[in-house]
């Protein structure tokens, strides 16, 4: 039985990519011990977005690395449907067919594609801090962009075309909000990521290279405490029709927004019956949950059961890793 699975995460900071043999109960120790195998290129500056050229380079460079065995999960910054990216502004060469048209021809056996936020949930849900916890839970990606994920009774939930949960796009104002690149008008997204804070704070004088800097300036506050009462107004109309009891909140931005001042709100500003929540930090970064969560769809889709694994750990003692090139 081939036990191993190959994660690469396409993101707009870099590609990731890891390589998981025998047993996914402890990836994420693994993960940190050996560290992510990392290759960066020049369309990952955060003021460029990649052309063609570069990204296929970058596929190239890093799927020959993979073993030819076993599958390989894709995670990408945006919704997908059927291998496809359906939205991604971040890198907008990846949506459509480019990702599955270019993999076909560099890697020859079956291979999936979804979206990061969705992997970093899975990862969340079994080996971080959703575990043991409600199954009915919502995963915020908050930096570049606003991503997020919805479980819904211990699953991943997509919806119709894969877009279930994505509140980054969830309207403010659709009349006369400042457009979207989705196409709508005022976007969650274009008030509370990070390139939405930086230009507000340039509206405003303050002078930041990174918008989770905002946390350490006073003349900030304001604008900081508006997006956050933005981001909370949006949270709690998503969890009022899931009855959501967990939010998760992880990214670049997290500690910029706090868990405990989400939780704190939540329990004074909305309806009573939404104070059962619980909001919560991360247990991984971005980069870690989406390869440990591309790792343990990689493993369900070879149908391996925890037992399996368990098994193949004794008898492979030892020989059980995270590879990083």
């Amino acid at each position: 039985m081939i036990t191993r699975v190959s994660v690469l995460r396409i993101s707009a900071s870099g590609l990731s990519s890891a390589t998981f043999f025998d047993y996914p109960e402890k990836m994420v120790e693994w993960a940190r011990n050996r560290g992510f195998d990392r290759i960066d290129y020049p369309f990952f500056d955060i003021n460029q977005k990649p052309d063609e050229e570069t990204m296929l380079e970058g596929l190239k460079e890093t799927i020959k690395r993979f073993p030819k065995e076993g599958g390989l999960i894709i995670g990408v910054p945006g919704p997908t449907h059927e291998n496809s990216a359906l939205f991604c502004p971040q890198i907008p060469i990846l949506v459509g067919d480019f990702i599955k048209q270019i993999v076909k021809k560099m890697w020859p056996l079956d291979f999936s594609v979804f979206n990061n936020t969705n992997l970093w949930a899975e990862a969340e849900l079994h080996q971080g801090v959703i575990r043991g916890k409600n199954k009915t839970s919502l995963l915020i990606s908050l930096g570049r962009g606003i991503g997020s994920a919805l479980v819904i009774d211990g699953k991943i939930h997509l919806g119709s075309r894969g877009l279930a949960g994505e509140i980054g796009h969830i309207s403010l104002d659709p009349f006369d909000g400042p457009p979207c690149e989705c196409g709508q008008k005022g976007c969650l997204e274009l008030y509370v990521s990070g390139p939405a804070l930086m230009k507000i704070a340039r509206e405003k004088g303050i002078k930041i290279d990174e918008p989770s800097g905002l946390i350490n300036i006073k003349d900030a506050a304001p604008l900081v405490e508006d997006a956050r009462q933005y981001l909370v107004g949006v949270i709690a109309s998503v969890i009022i029709p899931y009855n959501i009891s967990v939010v998760v909140l992880g990214g670049q931005l997290a500690e910029l927004y706090g868990p405990e001042s989400i939780q704190k709100m939540l329990n004074e500003e909305v309806p009573y019956f939404l104070r059962h929540v619980c909001v919560y930090p991360a247990e991984y970064s971005a980069q870690e949950g989406t390869l440990v969560g591309g790792g343990i769809i990689g493993f369900r889709f070879q149908n391996i059961e925890p037992s399996e694994l368990k098994s193949n750990e004794r008898k492979n003692k030892g020989s059980a890793s995270l590879k990083a090139d």
